[in-house]
């Protein structure tokens, strides 16, 4: 990963960006791999935000699939982040191509 940041208080020559390579750690590689199993889901209509087993339970009744085995993160006001195990999921969620009601 590149940080790019300027100095704005420096002499006009050194306020050039500068980059900054962080060590990329097996630690971000996995959060990496894990994203592209993720989906963001939004809640409409429902004040306060449902909970987490209850969109659970929808989106796995229309997979097939056991609700316990998502794992919903709250990522807003309105909307979760969806970890699927597997991309294949993800597509079949996606392939769906209309919102989950309930």
């Amino acid at each position: 990963m590149v940080v790019s940041t300027t100095i704005s208080e420096a002499a006009p020559e050194a306020t050039r960006p500068f980059s900054c390579i962080i060590d990329w750690s097996d630690r971000i590689a996995r959060a990496e791999d894990d994203l592209a199993h993720a989906v963001i889901v939004t809640v409409i209509g429902s004040n306060p935000l449902v909970s987490a087993d209850e969109v659970a339970v929808v989106i796995s009744s229309r997979l097939d699939l056991d609700a316990a085995s998502l794992v919903l993160r709250r990522a807003s006001s309105s909307s979760y982040l969806l970890v699927f195990p597997n991309t294949a999921l993800v597509e079949s969620l996606l392939g769906l191509r209309q919102p989950l009601r309930s």
